[in-house]
């Protein structure tokens, strides 16, 4: 099996729980760390899959960040030859674009612990009940592609999407573990105290009563991707 290509954007995004599930079922991931100077892979030719992650940046920042350039390359190629992509947050603002949707920013950030339903069956949503429980963390938002399937939203905004038959794009945050989010927090609790007197401490307590279930749901989802891409064979 050629290696799944992990693309980190942030060193406050690694791949975390989606990462270390790929090494227990014995997937071989490599990680393309851009902001370090790794090269964006100029053909999906390579590896069986791409998982692209976020980042602190937008799309529209080419030109202080070139290697999201090479990214839209790269997801243009895999659309083109039907190579299975999982894009996170701004990974799946980036495949939107890509794909003929809007990338816009949002009048009011959407941040923490949300509830997402579930609009259509999906693969990738196999075994999750709606509505299922996101961490969000992000200032942009995405329309619907031409022809792509809404999986899931909230009233306010897309949330997962396929385009073509392997895929997807999800605007939340499924790989994060009580750390992770614990970094995020101090890196925009300013902010946040600014927007919303109580919402680190929401966000917090959204971490102890959600994570443990949080990280299964990671699971489950990084399975049903590599199920519905071939990567895994499918369990009874």
């Amino acid at each position: 099996m050629k290696p799944i290509a992990v693309i980190q954007h942030d060193s406050l995004d690694p791949p975390g729980t989606i990462g270390r599930h790929l090494s227990s079922v014995g997937c071989p991931w490599r990680l393309i760390d851009v902001p370090r100077g790794h090269a964006v892979p100029a053909s999906p030719s390579g590896y069986s899959a791409l998982i692209l992650m976020g980042g602190d940046m937008q799309i529209h920042q080419q030109q202080k960040y070139p290697f999201l350039a090479d990214e839209r390359i790269l997801l243009d190629r895999c659309l083109s030859e039907q190579s299975p992509v999982l894009a996170v947050c701004l990974g799946a603002q980036l495949l939107a674009d890509v794909a003929g949707g809007r990338v816009y920013q949002r009048s009011y950030p959407e941040i923490g612990w949300l509830e997402v339903e579930t609009s259509a069956h999906d693969p990738l949503l196999i075994g999750v009940d709606s509505p299922f429980m996101t961490l969000q963390w992000h200032d942009y938002s995405f329309t619907l592609p031409p022809g792509a399937q809404r999986v899931a939203a909230r009233p306010d905004g897309e949330q997962v999407f396929r385009v073509g038959l392997q895929a997807w794009g999800m605007q939340f945050h499924p790989e994060v573990d009580s750390r992770h989010v614990e970094r995020w927090i101090r890196s925009d609790e300013g902010r946040l105290e600014v927007l919303r007197e109580g919402w680190v401490e929401e966000i917090r307590a959204g971490v102890n009563a959600h994570i443990a279930h949080y990280q299964t749901f990671c699971r489950v989802l990084v399975d049903n991707f590599l199920v519905a891409s071939g990567l895994l064979p499918e369990t009874e």
